[in-house]
């Protein structure tokens, strides 16, 4: 019996895709617009009202500021020591003018020797309270005129609060910024502000008559919380 045989013919087809792109080209013109200068005006009438306004305000808060001052406390709410020392400064108050110029609260003239034991912690809690404080220590600048500086403190305070002592009338310098202290009285009629600290009254009158009749805090007797809270309440630091 014969073989039959089966032919198998296979066939492939293949696709080809032609991409075809057309570019097309445009043509951009800018437009040109013309603008016609600005006219430059002067900024010196603005900057003039300017000054004028900022010139009123400070007359202004300085109107406020003297209309608001405090001038009693609530008696029998502070010790006796304290409205003493309030009474005694009020009375001896600076004009507003005079006020405004000063950037210190206090200039504080001392001996060195006394710094350790009483003026620094006096310092550190009058700052503690917000009242600005001229003090050596913290505002001398290096390369500076010493007495340069001593005046521009002196000048600039509202208040001197002098740390009597025998350092005090030992040295020299701390006599010298008395000898400022006192002309300064003398133009502004700011009086000095006395601590007397492990000195006695005749001690103080032997070295001078004139300072031993000012009303002076004597550290035997009171403390610093009582002077801190005095001057706090003659700048008007505390809110009642």
């Amino acid at each position: 019996m014969p073989k039959r045989g089966i032919k198998i013919t296979a066939k492939a087809t293949v696709k080809r895709t032609v991409k075809w792109e057309q570019r097309v080209k445009t043509q951009y013109t800018p437009q040109i617009t013309y603008a016609e200068p600005r006219q430059t005006i002067s900024s010196a009438p603005v900057q003039k009202a300017l000054n004028d306004l900022g010139n009123q305000a400070k007359v202004a808060q300085r109107q406020l500021t003297a209309a608001t001052r405090r001038r009693s406390i609530p008696s029998g709410v502070y010790s006796q020591p304290v409205e003493d020392l309030f009474y005694t400064l009020d009375d001896r108050r600076k004009s507003e003018e005079v006020e405004a110029s000063a950037m210190y609260d206090v200039f504080i003239s001392h001996a060195s020797d006394d710094k350790k034991d009483f003026v620094d912690p006096l310092v550190e809690k009058l700052q503690n309270v917000g009242i600005r404080v001229w003090y050596d220590t913290l505002e001398m600048e290096w390369g500076k005129s010493l007495r340069e500086q001593i005046d521009n403190g002196i000048k600039r305070s509202k208040f001197a609060i002098l740390v009597l002592s025998k350092h005090f009338f030992a040295k020299k310098w701390p006599q010298r910024e008395l000898d400022g202290i006192l002309a300064k009285e003398t133009v502004s009629g700011s009086t000095p502000l006395p601590i007397w600290h492990n000195i006695t009254y005749e001690e103080i009158y032997e070295f001078s008559p004139t300072m031993s009749g000012l009303f002076a805090y004597s550290t035997d007797k009171y403390s610093i919380d009582d002077i801190c809270k005095a001057l706090e309440l003659i700048l008007e630091k505390e809110v009642v």
